[in-house]
């Protein structure tokens, strides 16, 4: 003991140092983690004298490339956003990152502030020709700025005398001259899609302001603007058919006069994209199965789903920024657990159970605007509400799971939004069994074990159960399925389909309790109903760029069920209505296949 004492006191100083660095550099790295910017560029993209689209590529393609080292740069902008978003979300996350996270965060006041503290990460610029038709080149100049550190400018941005002092590496304005506006995506497919990462890419809609790109150029995503149309020629005419809804197909013969369909309130002429489908496509087959589709479809979203589905690919609905910025916010663990959940059993009696689903949550602006707002209706915790959220979050934006599993109530429960890991049309899925395998794997670490599996075509549920065998129940909120509220599938797995309120909005509690009552006449209890309300519920005609408009989606239930006889009717989370069914599938005899 004596001897090791006197050790101690002449350790070699060098050695100490070195032990004195590894205890702590964690900690310093930490602190460096956890110093972040934030950029207002609301003003920026509404007044600048230069085309918003291009600034908001050039602003997101950097806030994509800087953060691709932590959370460096959350780029704050009221312009743009999704419709029935909230526009207080990015202030409650910095306040979130700052209490829990203990990350400091600098406000950068100007475009020149900004460049000056990322110049290190950028490597030049690559300008494109603002001027071509539909733009081809500024997607191609986007894909390249993932790929290369590089910045995409017009022709205006690259004067500006902030942007001048980087090197040109690319200038796309005289690249293409033949009148093939679809040729700079054949040269970029065949250069640049190799270097690309093979799981995910992104169709950006027209008109081309994208305030959500950051996240597919830090992934190194292979970008692009296409029509999704089925467009073909039969016996000298020009035909569009069209994947209309979740069961079906429409043709319609196209000319130049009635080729012009609207989309985001921008013309979009199907004779001219009619070559489009063809890129689009050549692009699906050389994605990895499932890669994940960000963006919107032009100017179909259901038809740019279908096209997807049939490669095995799944679809990712982003219309919010910073996707980038969330994706690298750390969290403590990696495990996510419901904490109040499973809901205790109850006896099943002879009344109408109801549960209320929020909708859309498997696109990531759901979360990322804490539900468009709901979330902090004052109502939130006095009436069960079940939350559709994205699994493959907890891999993408694990911070996601860590923040609303700790705010959550008793009464807030959560299940896996349409349909698993994304929501692609599943029966067109030649992939089903691997994206089942998936969406079951991650539903497990997400700890959901119910999905809203949301097709028209029941049979390929059978095959999606069958590789999802942790999973306790499906809904689909779709209303198709309105024989019967309960069907079985492979034998044990029940598939609750009774939602005649699919994408409910209206205003009161009056028109809600109305709606169910109708929705239930002539029915038998027990009986199971599935509520799936659109997020301007209760606020149906608003302006929803009104930071102060209370959003109350909670509210309106509570009043709604505080109307209904409660000897009748009874408001349950997910969790509580499969257990309910359950209890009521054993009162059948097993030859039953449905529950009527």
């Amino acid at each position: 003991m004596k001897s090791a004492r006197r050790s101690n006191q002449y350790l070699n100083p060098q050695f100490t140092f070195i032990i004195c660095v590894i205890l702590f550099f964690p900690h310093i790295s930490q602190a460096r983690q956890t110093s972040s910017y934030v950029f207002d560029a609301t003003a920026l993209l509404k007044y600048h004298n230069i085309d918003r689209g291009d600034l908001a590529l050039f602003i997101f393609s950097l806030e994509g490339i800087v953060n691709r080292t932590g959370p460096q740069l959350l780029v704050s902008c009221k312009e743009g956003f999704w419709a029935h978003g909230w526009p207080k979300a990015e202030e409650k996350w910095i306040e979130y990152c700052t209490e829990k996270k203990g990350m400091r965060f600098t406000r950068l006041n100007s475009l020149d502030e900004l460049l000056d503290t990322f110049k290190q990460d950028i490597k030049g610029l690559v300008i494109y020709d603002e001027h071509s038709d539909r733009s081809s080149t500024r997607l191609v100049a986007v894909t390249l700025a993932g790929l290369e550190n590089l910045l995409p400018v017009s022709s205006r941005l690259a004067n500006l005398p902030s942007i001048r002092a980087f090197p040109v590496k690319y200038d796309f304005r005289h690249r293409w001259e033949n009148g093939d506006y679809l040729e700079p995506y054949r040269w970029a497919l065949k250069e640049l899609m190799p270097r690309c990462n093979k799981s995910i890419a992104c169709n950006v809609p027209v008109p081309f302001y994208c305030n959500w790109i950051d996240y597919p150029v830090m992934k190194k995503a292979f970008c692009c603007c296409l029509n999704f149309h089925e467009i073909f020629e039969k016996e000298g005419r020009i035909y569009r058919r069209e994947k209309t809804d979740y069961r079906m197909t429409k043709t319609w013969e196209i000319n130049r006069e009635n080729s012009q369909v609207m989309f985001d309130k921008t013309p979009v002429d199907l004779y001219a994209t009619r070559n489009e489908l063809g890129i689009g496509r050549q692009l699906f087959k050389q994605l990895k199965p499932p890669a994940f589709i960000f963006g919107l479809g032009n100017p179909s979203e259901t038809q740019y789903v279908e096209e997807m589905s049939a490669y095995g690919h799944s679809y990712i609905c982003s219309q919010f920024a910073n996707l980038s910025f969330f994706s690298q916010i750390p969290v403590a663990s990696n495990s996510f657990k419901q904490k109040f959940h499973p809901a205790p059993s109850r006896k099943l009696k002879k009344k109408f159970y109801c549960a209320f689903i929020t909708s859309d949550g498997d696109a990531p602006k759901i979360s990322q605007t804490f539900f468009a707002g709901h979330w902090f209706d004052p109502a939130r915790g006095s009436v069960p509400i079940t939350w559709g959220i994205n699994p493959v979050f907890t891999e993408w934006f694990p911070v996601f799971f860590e923040y609303y599993y700790a705010t959550a109530t008793a009464q807030d429960y959560f299940m896996c939004a349409p349909n698993g890991v994304g929501a692609p049309h599943i029966e067109r899925l030649p992939n089903l069994a691997q994206f089942a395998r998936l969406s079951a794997r991650l539903c497990a670490k997400a700890d959901l074990h119910f999905i809203d599996l949301q097709t028209g075509y029941p049979e390929s549920v059978t095959p999606y159960a069958k590789n999802a065998p942790g999973i306790q129940g499906f809904t689909n909120c779709l209303p198709y399925f309105l024989d019967s509220c309960v069907r079985f599938i492979n034998g044990n797995q029940p598939w609750a389909t009774y939602s005649p309120l699919w994408y409910w909005k209206k205003n009161s509690p009056e028109e809600l309790k109305a709606d169910i009552e109708n929705a239930l006449y002539g029915k038998k209890p027990p009986f199971f109903l599935l509520i799936y309300p659109d997020f301007p519920a209760g606020n149906v005609g608003a302006n929803w760029k009104n930071p102060d408009l209370p959003r109350r989606i909670p509210t309106l239930w509570k009043n709604t069920v505080d109307m209904l006889d409660t000897s009748l009717y009874e408001a349950v989370t997910v969790d509580a209505l499969f257990d309910l069914i359950k209890q009521a599938a054993l009162i059948k005899t097993s030859a039953q296949p449905h529950i009527p």
